[in-house]
């Protein structure tokens, strides 16, 4: 299960949920005020309610509707709106939630009021979120992060971009998830937030455990623990330590995840939370089945599924339907069998390969839009200077001062010109070199093939035939003479070898992955497991990058072998519209990627400048004991 670190409300005059003196000043208000402050005390109250006291916040949040309505309050009533929408969202009784919330859409619309609406949008790709509707929810994450940005939220930013991290994560795209959730975890720690902090550690520590780097989930789900300790926050503290009860189910220290799930199911009740009470019973019942368990098992799967029907929990009817299918298999078959159709009817419903299409579709939209509004930036920032410029221009109608801007301009002019020169000359410099230096590499790989690999294979020839001619005085002198033409032909082999590598046939012939998968099939498996993944690579890429990326790929599974002592290497090659992605990934012992010494002392500085030749760019990720992951990205020409 994983946290939504994301303020359902957005809307202005936050109340703090400890302050019971403010309580009494808001509902003082709501007697004596006028109608404006009677409407924004009874939003406010709700607010501080909605948590502890879902019926008492429904009624706060219907009375400033009525307010709101009978004086045309439009940001009062589309606050109310919202706030009704987190009431019944609380409550999870989604429909209700996703109405009122679209109630509140076209005011915010009308007002131009970004805020309101970003987290109108933000909430209703929660409620789709918490229904499996990935696409859905996407798209509505997707809006919410285009408004907060426009408005320069930073927390709100982080919430959406949180959230856009769970879809990730519900996707199986854990890497792209983790990438969202750094960003919204570098902005929690920013503003010092500990509550939301520890959402987004319990979130990053879900990716780790699904990566199956186990420590640094261990060490997320510790964190987050401790930040919402430090919160004092019973929702986010059932979500850590749900999180850890999973990663240590995951170990197979069935107890102690026990122990922990109950003190999530605890906290869950308390709260009456019913997303969170339907997915810590799943997990229970997992347990409860390995100790064998059966009576506990299929309670937990019954209550769980009474309270993802009654509240329409697709993602988790989903695991429940195949769950209780599988345990009614061997005792009760067409109840199994029941199960399992309404398994594959909602699992339909909830996910398939267009949704996964869609959830592309829609980062690819985000990231253009997003670089549109730059170069629009860009244009007015241009555009302000050459006003700024003329009005100078015009205003002093000097002579001198319109040539000295003249000079400044033409400098500026030249000094550009130069840069770009001297960035092409560089270019053509380390092309040549480069070009050189496959040059010698074809040069000798030629000479060693041809020139000393056929005198080997003549002198292994004649030696056969003096074999035949030759009468040996004893067994002794045929068997040194015999490993004299095994030496010559284990020479001959490895010249061929030798000339193979520096320039390997499949390269020239059928292109970068054949060339790499030639190269790895001649690792032995036993001392390194080497799994290649390819995608998009049916078309021939560019000359010079094939080779680049081939001698880059060669020297990083060279330096896996000599240093990092691992016995698994991962490998994947994908090439899409953006470019050309290449991972290198080891269960070594890594190293320190922030010491200078070791990428000189181990040629990852010649890596880079390839890279850098292919206006690429190259990172390291790495730390001692936790394995080295190289990620390469070239651009498409």
């Amino acid at each position: 299960m994983k946290i939504i670190a994301s303020l359902l409300l957005s809307v202005s005059c936050f109340l703090s949920f400890a302050q019971q003196k403010k309580m009494d000043s808001l509902l003082a208000i709501t007697k004596k005020g006028n109608t404006q402050q009677q409407a924004d005390a009874f939003n406010n109250l709700c607010n501080a309610t909605m948590y502890d006291s879902p019926a008492l916040a429904k009624t706060y949040a219907q009375n400033a509707i009525e307010i709101s309505k009978k004086n045309n309050y439009k940001a009062s009533l589309g606050d109310g709106y919202t706030r009704l929408g987190v009431v019944y969202d609380v409550s999870g009784k989604y429909d209700s939630s996703i109405y009122y919330y679209n109630l509140a859409l076209p005011i915010y619309e009308e007002l131009k009021n970004l805020k309101g609406r970003g987290s109108a949008n933000n909430n209703l790709g929660l409620v789709y979120w918490n229904q499996g509707n990935h696409d859905k929810a996407l798209s509505y994450f997707y809006l919410a992060l285009k408004d907060f940005e426009e408005i320069k939220n930073e927390k709100f930013t982080a919430n959406a971009l949180n959230n856009i991290g769970l879809v990730y994560n519900d996707t199986k795209q854990y890497r792209q998830s983790l990438q969202y959730h750094f960003k919204a975890k570098a902005v929690y720690e920013k503003i010092n937030d500990a509550y939301l902090t520890g959402a987004v550690y319990t979130n990053i520590g879900n990716n780790y455990n699904n990566l199956g780097k186990l420590d640094s989930a261990e060490l997320f789900f510790t964190k987050a623990i401790e930040m919402q300790t430090k919160a004092d926050d019973d929702y986010g503290l059932s979500i850590a330590y749900n999180g850890y009860a999973g990663l240590l189910l995951d170990k197979g220290q069935y107890n102690e995840a026990l122990d922990f799930f109950s003190k999530t199911l605890l906290l869950k009740d308390r709260l009456d939370e019913k997303v969170g009470q339907s997915s810590v019973l799943i997990q229970m019942s997992k347990i409860y089945k390995q100790l064998g368990n059966t009576i506990k098992e299929l309670d937990c799967l019954t209550k769980a599924k009474t309270i993802a029907e009654e509240n329409k929990f697709n993602r988790d009817l989903i695991s429940i339907y195949t769950k209780l299918s599988s345990f009614y298999e061997k005792t009760n078959t067409p109840l199994s069998f029941e199960f399992y159709k309404k398994y594959s009817a909602i699992k339909d419903s909830v996910f398939n390969e267009t949704s996964n299409q869609q959830i592309t579709e829609l980062n690819t939209k985000y990231e253009t839009s997003k670089k549109e509004q730059q170069l629009i930036v860009q244009r007015n920032q241009i555009n302000r200077k050459n006003y700024l410029l003329s009005g100078i221009g015009i205003a002093a109608l000097l002579l001198s001062l319109f040539g000295f801007t003249f000079y400044k301009k033409r400098q500026a002019q030249n000094k550009l010109a130069l840069q770009i020169e001297v960035i092409k000359q560089q270019d053509l410099a380390t092309k040549a070199v480069l070009e050189a230096e496959e040059k010698e590499r074809q040069r000798i790989a030629r000479d060693l093939h041809d020139g000393v690999g056929q005198v080997m294979s003549a002198a292994k020839m004649n030696l056969s035939a003096f074999e035949n001619e030759f009468v040996f005085k004893d067994e002794q002198q045929k068997l040194s003479f015999e490993k004299v033409i095994n030496l010559v032909d284990e020479g001959c082999k490895e010249v061929r070898n030798v000339s193979h590598q520096m320039m390997p046939n499949a390269l020239l012939k059928a292109g970068l992955a054949s060339a790499v998968k030639e190269f790895i099939d001649k690792i032995d498996s036993r001392i390194l497991k080497v799994n290649l993944y390819s995608e998009g690579l049916n078309e021939r890429l560019d000359n010079n990058v094939e080779i680049v990326l081939y001698r880059v790929i060669q020297e990083c599974v060279n330096n896996v072998i000599k240093h990092s002592g691992a016995n698994q290497l991962d490998i994947s090659l994908i090439k899409d519209t953006d470019g050309v992605s290449a991972t290198i990934e080891d269960n070594g012992k890594g190293f320190n990627a922030t010491e200078k010494a070791k990428f000189e002392g181990i040629g990852l500085k010649n890596i880079q400048l390839r890279v850098e030749f292919l206006k690429g760019t190259v990172d390291f990720d790495s730390a001692e004991g936790k394995g080295t992951l190289v990620a390469i990205h070239v651009p498409a020409k």
